[in-house]
């Protein structure tokens, strides 16, 4: 029997290594992709929500470098899923978004319908509406786009009637790879590269690949110079490190390396992983990634667009060098911790305070990966918690949006059902992807779920007392989050101080499934840690 377009269009993706689907199906095409799917190996995975599953299939995307793929109905679920692709696209994930579509009738009907390739068009690097004519061809086109640098999300309208249409193979021509030639270099690189004696590696998401990752490490060993991460890039030299003095989102932590240094090498780093903030260092700046970035706080005086692991390793043989010494990266690396955790301070007396509740997790995790949302809770978690290797962190940081964490652990575990995850989110952050809880029950997957439970959007509770605002519409009734987990199917238990809940996080781990501990935090040192790390 001839293959439907269907059948194509999910056989390119089963050879690209796609082994999920996400999303919520309407009852067009995304049944005829369901099927189709199942018959190329592909999994479907049901979602409670459209952003959910944007949110899951993207992050596959990022741990796999496949394309992520959700599937949605049409209109309402095509505007449900925004936000996800929202996330693919500003944090460089490669991502498929099917979307079901409205064909006229004899009638005229137009119920549900509207121009959803426009709503797509300012986040996906490219969209179409495939035919079964010339669907196949065009289908490969946006594949090479969602996985070619700066990767991003692609969109495809398809209705019922199309994808169940007879189509023939795609046309698959070789594409152009680019030789591993380092870029030229001049004078005044040249000249920076020789005279500096105090770089600094500032790096970022792209670099997240084990050969960049790789270079990265090799590169400040060598030359001896301090090393500070983007959120995304967390891992990539391991926070045991004596290099990796700590985190650059654009705020005040790192402003004494950055203001010692006397040149600036960005590493992969997208201007969108730093919050909006004046940048204030007069180093000279050498960004060196994969693509040209759009402008961002800093404007650096040269550009090295090509592979970093080519172009790190031969910046040694242009002379980079510097002399920081231990004690001094060392130095640098303590004040960053101490800015969060003052040695002054009697943490027995503050058992509810997140700081030691994220190192009580940490030392009961046994090499978990974490996911984090958005919100105040992520700077004790991303400043405090040890990773080793790229991607054993999951942050939403560009969009920063709220709702990732337990979508993104849900996505992590099934893509190595062998290494559990603990999710780190805020009550606010869990409220808008509760229902996910039955998701994670569903599939059984070894997901802890911890909640920090302070009955208020926290992190906008701060910033409208520090504009002396009346406290309005940021606080709420305490919710028992345990109880909602157990409803969902879910084990669901609630706890209070550091050693209870070390106790909750390994007795979750070595039960395995999904759980949720539902911890009481106290917000007060909130303020503190922001303006520590921001202000």
């Amino acid at each position: 029997m001839p293959k439907t377009l269907a059948d194509v269009l999910t056989e390119q993706l089963a050879q690209m290594g796609v082994r999920r689907m996400f999303g919520v199906p309407g009852g067009g095409s995304s049944l005829d992709l369901i099927d189709a799917g199942a018959r190329h190996g592909i999994e479907f995975i049901l979602s409670q929500t459209e952003t959910a599953g944007a949110i899951m299939a993207s992050v596959t995307g990022e741990l796999t470098g496949a394309p992520g793929v959700v599937l949605t109905g049409v209109g309402p679920g095509a505007a449900s899923v925004v936000n996800g692709a929202a996330y693919a696209s500003l944090e460089k994930a490669p991502l498929v978004v099917f979307t079901d579509q409205v064909e006229g009738t004899n009638a005229g009907g137009i119920h549900q319908k509207y121009d959803q390739q426009a709503m797509f068009a300012p986040l996906v690097r490219g969209g179409a509406a495939l035919d079964a004519e010339t669907g196949p061809d065009a289908f490969v086109g946006l594949l090479r786009r969602a996985i070619t640098p700066p990767l991003g999300p692609v969109h495809v309208d398809l209705s019922a009637a199309q994808a169940s249409r007879p189509a023939a193979l795609p046309r698959i021509e070789s594409a152009d790879v680019p030789g591993d030639q380092f870029p030229d270099v001049s004078s005044k690189v040249a000249d920076l590269l020789k005279q500096c004696r105090r770089p600094v590696l500032l790096v970022g998401l792209e670099a997240r690949s084990a050969e960049v990752a790789q270079a990265v490490r090799h590169l400040a060993q060598r030359v001896g110079c301090p090393v500070l991460t983007t959120y995304k890039a967390k891992g990539i030299v391991p926070d045991a490190d004596p290099g990796l003095v700590g985190h650059v989102t654009g705020g005040t932590a790192e402003a004494s390396v950055l203001h010692a240094a006397d040149l600036i090498l960005t590493v992969g780093l997208d201007p969108i992983e730093l919050i909006n903030q004046p940048w204030p260092y007069k180093a000279p700046v050498i960004d060196i990634a994969e693509v040209e970035h759009d402008a961002g706080p800093f404007r650096a005086v040269a550009q090295l667009i090509g592979d970093p692991a080519v172009i790190l390793p031969a910046l040694i043989g242009h002379g980079l060098t510097g002399d920081w010494t231990m004690d001094e990266v060392a130095a640098m690396k303590s004040s960053q911790q101490t800015r969060l955790m003052p040695l002054d301070m009697d943490w027995d007396k503050h058992p509810d305070d997140p700081r030691p509740l994220v190192q009580a997790i940490q030392r009961a995790s046994n090499g978990a990966r974490l996911t984090v949302d958005s919100g105040a809770h992520m700077f004790p978690a991303m400043a405090l918690w040890r990773a080793e290797i790229p991607f054993g962190v999951l942050k939403s940081n560009g969009l920063s949006t709220m709702g990732f964490a337990v979508p993104a652990g849900i996505a992590a575990a099934l893509h190595d059902p062998e290494l559990p995850v603990i999710a780190i989110t805020g009550d606010g952050g869990l409220s808008m992807c509760l229902t996910e809880l039955a998701t994670a029950a569903r599939l059984g997957v070894d997901l802890v779920t911890v909640v920090f439970n302070d009955a208020a959007l926290s992190l906008i509770d701060i910033k409208q007392q520090a504009q002396q605002r009346p406290s309005l519409g940021v606080r709420y009734p305490t919710i028992d989050y345990a109880a909602a987990a157990e409803a969902m199917g879910v084990r669901g238990s609630r706890v209070r101080g550091v050693e209870a809940l070390s106790d909750a996080v390994g007795e979750a781990l070595s039960r395995g499934g999904p759980s949720l501990i539902d911890v009481t935090v106290d917000p007060s040192g909130y303020p503190d840690m922001l303006s520590a790390l921001r202000k």
